[in-house]
């Protein structure tokens, strides 16, 4: 045989043989995230200005993205009596067995461009101030009514922090998520809402999510 033609077999064989793995041309990614979020459940029983009913539950969610949505139930109770079973939250319609009678409830929405949301990453406080836009459900008329109303909370750790973790991983997988968490007291006031004079348990938490995968 020629000498060029078995230089030039001996250079080529190589090239044939090598080609991209399975896991070469597969695609890998990843995908991190970090937020910061206040929340709060509160109550006050008696009167409130411009609302029915002698019970009202709410709820306060706030993001670091600048998000916030505030949510209140009105209710009327017989003396004693309470919407809900003891830990039975305090959004929506109650069991059918509740002793109240549901009056109406707001909701309380706004992003970036209407209210500012802090909240520090050692959890010590946060503070959400802007204005919200107000969508309410008159139950009695069942009609809805929309308005923008002055929003001014803050929230102040309180305690110990507290962890939770949760972790799963295979051959193409792996997810994470973890949070850091501490106890807030909430005052302030969002329309006729005071939260002086409310019941209150607020939440501060610090999310941190980690994903990896493999695209083939």
């Amino acid at each position: 045989m020629n000498k060029l033609l078995l230089a030039t077999c001996a250079l080529s064989l190589p090239v044939a043989l090598v080609g991209a793995s399975p896991a070469e041309a597969s695609s890998r990614w990843s995908y991190r995230s970090t937020d910061l979020s206040a929340m709060a459940d509160v109550s006050i029983t008696g009167a409130l200005p411009g609302a029915s009913g002698n019970v009202h539950l709410g709820s306060i969610y706030a993001t670091s993205g600048g998000w916030a949505e505030v949510y209140v139930s009105d209710w009327t109770c017989p003396d004693g009596a309470w919407p809900y079973p003891e830990g039975d939250g305090g959004e929506g319609y109650p069991p059918e067995e509740s002793p109240c009678t549901f009056e109406g409830a707001h909701d309380y929405s706004g992003g970036p461009d209407q209210v500012a949301v802090s909240v520090s990453k050692k959890l010590a406080a946060a503070s959400i101030r802007g204005t919200l836009t107000s969508s309410t459900y008159d139950e009695e008329t069942g009609t809805e009514s929309t308005s923008t109303v002055d929003v001014g909370i803050a929230f102040t750790g309180t305690g110990a922090t507290w962890s939770t973790t949760d972790y799963s991983k295979d051959a193409h997988y792996t997810y994470k998520y973890a949070t850091t968490s501490r106890a807030a007291t909430v005052s302030g006031s969002v329309a006729n809402l005071d939260l002086g004079a409310a019941s209150s348990s607020g939440t501060l938490t610090l999310t941190r999510s980690y994903e990896r995968g493999m695209t083939k």
